[in-house]
């Protein structure tokens, strides 16, 4: 998930800087990767210090990928 995290961060800074077809593509594809991850972990962590972690960064995610889109998607 950091791995995915870390790229998706590297690929809006660089459509920001460069506004490239590319790195907006490869953004919407790492996007729907952690969103899997992110559904795989929630079914997966079952003990009561992971579930609040994962929801906190489900939330986080939804609300990047929210604000990314609504300008850039």
């Amino acid at each position: 998930m950091r791995r995915v995290a870390f790229d998706k961060i590297a690929l809006r800074d660089d459509y920001l800087l460069y506004h490239e077809e590319r790195a907006r593509t490869q953004w919407n594809a790492k996007t729907e990767t952690l969103r899997g991850l992110f559904e795989t972990a929630s079914r997966q962590l079952t003990s009561s210090d992971e579930k609040p972690l994962v929801a906190e960064g489900q939330k986080h995610f939804d609300a990047t990928f929210s604000f990314f889109s609504q300008f850039y998607g």
